[in-house]
């Protein structure tokens, strides 16, 4: 069963207002329309279990109607043909209702996973909502979003405006979309980019010469998961040993198995970075991803792991610092670059996508895991096959509790699944190694 919001925006917003992308969105926009229908695996789904009983059907309406009054991001359509965006003062959303038959929480997941399974058209606002309802009342929320126009730590922000309406307290003040395109074209904000840009240049040219940036485009694309509580324990272990970041260790133990799996292994990643240390882009609703270079650091024969991990601390920060420009500017001129024969190789990606800071808190203490072989050695599967794709290989941490899950979705005629398969066990079999070591 389907209901429809009609939503008004407050206040004298009475006229569509167009704006450029932002950064963040201008950074999709490629993958996004090369990709077509294929862009519902990007999709992303959220869910919210609501305190049971305590909101009728009615009045969960009424708030999610108030939510997208209040947040011009889901009011937001985009022109299929050029980089621009609308906000629109009054937009209509379908949304769905299901029945909870036994378990809300397995509902609300279901329900999230379904509002994910078609793509976003460029003129629909790329928000789907629905509720889980039993007797009148609202048990759950949720959500299918766009990843034009949201990230992974979106949903947080997301969840606190929906939190107020429901509370009908008033939205929280908070970053627009079009304050942050206009933000982001104002002089200031416009020669920063153009500083961060230079710096770029400049650490590309010290770089050895390889394929550049790589377009969407068609081939034949293996993702493949690493499910392992091992590789969780010992990437923590490390991490608080050697005093940094469990993401800085994951990346350090990839680069170096990377070396010994392709026969031209790169000299840079592209680090995905949610930009959101800025202080104005810390509560935004939308997306705020941006891609950094980390030039691998170089491992000197008879330097210990700890030592060296240390160094990928350093240069992934060095790196994550530079995320954020002009992301057209950035794309032409890599990709200018690149037909000039003069940019290295730039097709490897790897995004920590983990949004719980603390999920791995305290696995340093259960290093005895470790030392028992029945509980190493992480299942491998492959999960799917993609025939579009802009990356040789492009790794992704993801969220899974205690455990860790590393996805890597690799071209298949540089890095078979096979082949891929055996990173994957040699990344988590070296890291084990590395924290008893430790």
């Amino acid at each position: 069963m389907d209901l429809r919001l009609s939503v008004t925006a407050p206040g004298d917003h009475t006229a569509s207002r167009e704006f450029a992308l932002t950064w963040a969105q201008a950074n999709m926009w490629e993958s996004i329309h090369a990709l077509g229908r294929d862009t519902r695996r990007l999709n992303l789904a959220a869910s919210k279990l609501l305190p049971d009983g305590a909101l009728s059907v009615e009045r969960a309406v009424a708030g999610l109607t108030a939510f997208v009054s209040s947040c011009d991001i889901a009011r937001t359509t985009f022109d299929p043909h050029g980089p621009t965006q609308v906000v629109r003062p009054d937009v209509e959303l379908g949304l769905r209702l299901a029945e909870a038959d036994e378990d809300p929480a397995v509902a609300v997941e279901a329900l999230a996973s379904m509002l994910t399974a078609e793509p976003f058209a460029f003129d629909e606002p790329p928000i789907r909502l629905g509720l889980v309802v039993a007797d009148g009342k609202a048990l759950g929320i949720a959500a299918g979003l766009s990843h034009l126009a949201f990230d992974g730590r979106s949903i947080r922000p997301l969840e606190r405006l929906v939190d107020a309406a429901l509370g009908g307290t008033g939205a929280p003040a908070t970053l627009q979309t079009g304050e942050l395109a206009e933000l982001e074209n104002t002089p200031g904000i416009r020669a920063w980019s153009t500083a961060t840009l230079d710096r770029w240049r400049a650490a590309l040219a010290g770089l050895p010469v390889g394929g550049g940036l790589r377009r969407t485009a068609p081939g034949s694309f293996t993702e493949t998961v690493l499910r392992s509580r091992a590789l969780a324990v010992a990437a923590r272990t490390v991490a608080v040993w050697a005093g940094v970041s469990s993401t800085s260790v994951i990346l350090a133990a990839l680069t170096t198995i990377l070396r010994d799996a392709v026969a031209e292994p790169p000299s840079a990643l592209l680090l995905v970075s949610d930009n959101r240390h800025y202080r104005e882009l810390a509560d935004f609703a939308g997306i705020t991803l941006g891609n950094s270079l980390y030039r691998i650091p170089h491992r000197a024969p008879g330097t210990d792991f700890d030592t060296y991990v240390r160094h990928a601390h350093l240069a992934a920060a060095s790196g994550y610092a530079r995320a954020r420009y002009d992301s057209q500017r950035w794309r032409e001129m890599l990709f200018g670059l690149t037909a000039q024969g003069a940019a290295p190789d730039l097709s490897y990606y790897f995004n920590d996508a983990r949004t719980d800071p603390t999920a791995w808190d305290g696995l340093e203490g259960r290093l005895d895991e470790l030392r028992d072989p029945d509980r190493t050695g992480g299942e491998v599967v492959t999960r799917g096959h993609r025939d579009m794709n802009d990356a040789t290989m492009f790794v992704t941490v993801e969220e899974a509790g205690s455990s860790g899950r590393v996805v890597v979705t690799c071209d298949d005629t540089v890095i078979p699944p096979d082949r891929a398969r055996t990173l994957l066990h040699g990344v988590e079999r070296f890291l084990v190694r590395a924290a008893l070591a430790s």
